[in-house]
């Protein structure tokens, strides 16, 4: 794959600054080069100092490279006890069918990549399946791509200069693979365009694919099967409508988004937020959620 830099005027960044009783924050978000959108979905970089210790994070059915700009913290999984990672520098993390809980002291400092999960199977060289569920410090996986990011990606540089870094490091990287999953990136693609609401037969069958061709390209490209990537992106269809603040007819929305009844949605919100719709409201916390639950690993990445 080779990538024009000279003739590609970069999407003007997105900056927003905030403060509240929580504390202040700075998010910066810009979208990636043309050549890398079925690769890279975009680039955010937080600044916060929050007066909070433990934030959660919802599953996205994204993958993310994440690059600590400040000081350290810990990540903790699903129902970890003491199971945690403690991120220095770059983690590479795969998608979630389950939330997660980041602890710090308060002060953030973030380059977050986020990644189509193909995306990241080439960026990372590493089965999805792999990944699943899991933040990695990147050196255990590739010692020499951390080191490259540990090497141009430092605080005083600003946000587009480290924007534009990332492109030019990962547009080398995808040049150099090998590896090439067009079937799956479609039916992922496919399945977030529709909502999660698209039979995994048809999917089989645009492709030409058996289900079990199809199955093991999600399992090395995507991490999750294709019915669990279907819940999660019906899942945060539903968690989009829910921060609408306008009256809704949930009803409706069961039956619209392609659950079996009201209850069935419920169930499922609950399983991938660790909570109902109500309680998550009550930890919204200026751009992110507060965690109450010191132990239990519920914990939402920056939607």
């Amino acid at each position: 794959m080779s990538v024009e830099f000279q003739s590609y005027r970069p999407d003007l960044i997105r900056l927003t600054r905030q403060q509240c009783d929580f504390g202040r924050w700075e998010l910066a978000s810009r979208g990636p080069h043309p050549q890398l959108r079925d690769y890279v979905i975009g680039y955010v970089g937080l600044r916060s100092t929050m007066h909070l210790t433990g934030e959660r994070h919802l599953p996205s059915g994204e993958a993310a490279l994440v690059v600590n700009l400040g000081a350290p913290h810990d990540v903790i999984g699903f129902g970890a006890h003491g199971d945690a990672l403690k991120f220095h520098s770059a983690a590479a993390m795969g998608v979630h069918d389950r939330p997660f809980v980041t602890r710090s002291a308060g002060a953030k400092h973030l380059l977050v990549v986020r990644l189509t999960p193909p995306g990241a199977r080439l960026l990372f060289d590493v089965a999805m399946d792999q990944l699943l569920n899991r933040w990695v410090d990147l050196n255990d996986i590739d010692s020499v791509l951390a080191r490259r990011i540990e090497g141009g990606a430092y605080e005083p540089a600003g946000w587009n200069n480290l924007f534009d870094f990332m492109d030019a490091l990962i547009a080398d990287r995808l040049a150099a693979s090998r590896i090439s999953a067009p079937g799956v990136l479609w039916a992922w693609k496919a399945l977030r365009k529709a909502g999660g609401s698209v039979s995994i037969d048809s999917l089989a069958d645009h492709l030409d694919w058996s289900h079990r061709r199809l199955l093991a390209g999600f399992r090395e490209h995507v991490g999750l099967l294709p019915k669990a990537t279907a819940e999660v992106v019906r899942f945060n269809r539903v968690l989009r409508m829910s921060r609408t603040g306008s009256r809704i007819n949930w009803a409706r929305v069961a039956q619209d988004c392609g659950y079996y009844d009201q209850a069935h949605m419920i169930r499922e919100f609950k399983s991938f937020a660790g909570g109902t719709m109500k309680e998550l409201k009550s930890l919204i916390a200026g751009f992110t959620l507060l965690d109450h639950a010191p132990n239990s690993g519920r914990g939402n990445f920056l939607q």
